[in-house]
C-alpha cells in the first residue's frame, strides 16, 4: 500500500531489509522500506503507529474478514557530518558504579561530556581507563 502512494507521489522507494513470514501466510514478519523524494517525511510522519489491517483471504470461501495489525515507524534520515570544536566540551569525572569491588569505589574513570552550547551530554563507564572513557565519549 505504502509502496503504491510512494510510487504516486514520484518518489524513489527500495527495500533495505526483510523477513517472509513463516507457515502458510504469504506476508512479511519485518519490511524496511526507504522513501526518498520530495517532502516525503512531511507527508509521511503521521503515520507511524500502530495500524488495523482487514484482509479477506484467498483460502476463504464464505468471504470472512480477517484482521490483523502493523505497527509503523518514520523516521527522517539525517546526514551525520558535524563538526565539534574541543573547546566547547567540559569534563566531569566521577567513580563508576556497579560491580567491581573496591577500584570501583576509589578510582574516578567514569567520564560525562557535556556540549556547552547545547547541553548535550555523554556518559561513559564501559572501560576502567579514564583516558579510554573519555575518548569514548568524545
Amino acid at each position: 500500500m505504502y509502496e503504491a502512494f510512494a510510487s504516486m507521489q514520484g518518489w524513489r522507494v527500495s527495500v533495505s531489509n526483510s523477513s517472509k513470514e513463516v507457515g502458510v501466510s504469504k506476508g512479511y514478519k519485518l519490511l524496511d522500506l526507504r522513501v526518498q523524494g520530495h517532502n516525503c517525511h512531511k507527508m509521511m510522519k503521521c503515520e507511524s503507529g500502530v495500524h488495523k489491517v482487514i484482509r479477506v483471504p484467498e483460502t476463504e470461501a464464505k468471504g470472512r474478514l480477517h484482521s490483523s495489525t502493523i505497527s509503523m515507524v518514520v523516521m527522517p534520515v539525517v546526514p551525520f557530518t558535524f563538526e565539534v570544536d574541543p573547546k566547547e566540551i567540559k569534563y566531569q569525572f566521577t567513580r563508576s558504579s556497579g560491580p567491581g569491588g573496591q577500584g570501583v569505589n576509589k578510582v574516578e574513570s567514569a567520564c560525562r561530556a557535556i556540549h556547552i552550547p547545547t547541553g548535550i551530554a555523554v556518559f561513559i563507564q564501559e572501560e576502567r581507563s579514564q583516558d579510554t572513557n573519555k575518548k569514548r565519549a568524545t
